[in-house]
């Protein structure tokens, strides 16, 4: 499956600097394949490059530049939390398959992936590309583990730098972790919107895997359930029948919603994964769906 993704290319809608949806040009005039503008011919122009239909038309002189191309970096910004170990699979065991899909098209389109964990926990930060780019990115993402604690927001600021090139970034999370003061990011926080901020003022083209649980779309029957938070340690016991069911259904439904609105009024994607459909021609299927990869 990813060699069959090495074959798709990552969609590139508006990287910085390019003047046009989906070019991966620099933005710089120059010699390439992308053609940026037109000026007025200047002596000593190479003369391969005056526009003679230009001429033929306008009776003037005018020289093609074109954009230099230059590779890109994708930032995969994987959050291992310990809400996403929950649910049957593992929602990080998921997203971490969805960006290993990802990653392999741009190390094919010869980009640099960079691989930061959110919270790192000393983990240096790895610029994966070249021929045997695919099978490290590959192990490397299989090797991460669930368990911190660290606030999404705080995650990013500490392992997400100023970038001194353009780049795309691939966040991959459930939009669950702790805001910090012992609140749920959802829950008035707004950690998870500070983290959308923060990649955003970042001028990267952002793209956000959401991971959710089959357990988080479909809850449990009827029955007293004792619950307890894997990441505050807060627990509580709660008796489901219909009503309960069906309001935290419209909950969750709610919660999923306004995480949609806010992500794309930032310019950005927002694709669901269920990690229910966990087989990697699943994943390939919904990021070819959503624009993804192409």
């Amino acid at each position: 499956m990813l060699e069959r993704a090495a074959r798709l290319e990552p969609v590139v809608r508006r990287a910085a600097g390019g003047r046009r949806s989906g070019e991966r040009g620099a933005g710089a005039a120059g010699i390439g394949t992308v053609f940026h503008e037109h000026r007025p011919y200047a002596p000593g122009d190479d003369v391969r490059y005056v526009d003679w239909n230009a001429w033929a038309r306008l009776r003037t002189r005018q020289v093609k530049l074109f954009e230099r191309e230059e590779s890109l970096d994708l930032h995969v910004l994987l959050d291992r939390s310990a809400s996403m170990g929950g649910g049957r699979g593992s929602k990080l065991e998921v997203g971490a398959r969805a960006a290993a899909l990802v990653g392999a098209a741009a190390i094919a389109h010869g980009d640099v992936v960079r691989l930061r964990l959110l919270p790192s926990g000393g983990t240096a930060t790895r610029g994966i590309a070249g021929r045997d780019g695919v099978p490290s990115l590959a192990a490397a993402l299989a090797a991460v583990e669930p368990g911190a604690t660290t606030p999404l927001g705080a995650a990013l600021r500490e392992v997400f730098p100023e970038l001194r090139r353009r780049g795309a970034a691939l966040l991959v999370t459930d939009f669950l972790a702790s805001g910090g003061d012992g609140r749920r990011d959802g829950d008035g926080a707004g950690g998870w919107r500070r983290a959308i901020d923060f990649l955003v003022h970042r001028r990267v083209e952002l793209t956000c895997l959401h991971v959710v649980a089959d357990e988080e779309l479909h809850p449990p029957d009827d029955g007293p359930l004792r619950l307890r938070d894997v990441e505050t340690g807060e627990e509580a016991e709660l008796d489901v029948d219909d009503a309960v069911r069906d309001a935290y259904a419209e909950r969750f439904r709610r919660h999923l919603r306004e995480v949609e609105s806010y992500v794309r009024a930032k310019g950005a994607r927002h694709v669901v994964i269920d990690a229910s459909r966990a087989g990697e021609a699943d994943l390939l299927r919904a990021l070819l769906r959503a624009g993804v990869l192409r």
